[in-house]
């Protein structure tokens, strides 16, 4: 039988979608536009029609010998938006995961997984009617719905849902609330 080993390299850790992807899809849209306005151009030019042009005022505009006070901010306006697209484009993504402890396996859940997850180990708690989690990366607040008379019941839901996400590579620390089941109103 063969020798299995752990192995030597992990997959990467899941991560949002960078933040230069809005800006090169807006910058592709963008050059879309400019693509068309270029193929009229070239229509126009080659067909001799008698249309107006739309680049040549844009042109006539730029090519005035005098310097103006607008192609100065227009040019300091186009260096900031270099510096943000350079910026956006080196920004780190940020982690949407969190990896389970394992040595022979690359796993990881998201938030609304530990959530569901502490949710439903928390409504098999005896005691516990009902029960919702919102969770992150550092903590799981667990709301249930139960007996406010019954002291330890905080107490086994907080030990259940901190042992079912011992799994987890750094667990995030479990906070626990008990409210008093809700009355039904039955509309009589």
């Amino acid at each position: 039988m063969a020798d299995q080993h752990a192995p030597a390299h992990f997959g990467q850790q899941p991560k949002a979608s960078p933040a230069v992807r809005t800006w090169a899809v807006i910058l592709g849209l963008l050059l879309i536009a400019a693509g068309i306005v270029g193929v009229r151009e070239t229509w126009l030019v080659g067909s001799g029609s008698d249309a107006q042009s739309w680049v040549q005022p844009v042109l006539d505009l730029i090519a005035t010998e005098d310097l103006q006070t607008w192609m100065i901010w227009a040019g300091v306006g186009a260096i900031v938006v270099g510096l943000i697209f350079v910026i956006a484009a080196l920004k780190t993504r940020r982690t949407t995961h969190l990896q389970l402890a394992s040595e022979s396996a690359s796993m990881w859940m998201r938030p609304v997984d530990i959530a569901r997850v502490s949710s439903a180990t928390a409504r098999r708690v005896p005691g516990v009617a009902s029960a919702q989690t919102s969770a992150d990366s550092k903590t799981a607040k667990v709301t249930v719905h139960g007996d406010t008379d019954d002291a330890e019941l905080q107490g086994r839901v907080e030990t259940a849902v901190t042992q079912c996400l011992a799994p987890l590579q750094n667990p995030p620390q479990v906070i626990v609330t008990v409210e008093k089941i809700p009355e039904l109103d039955n509309n009589v």
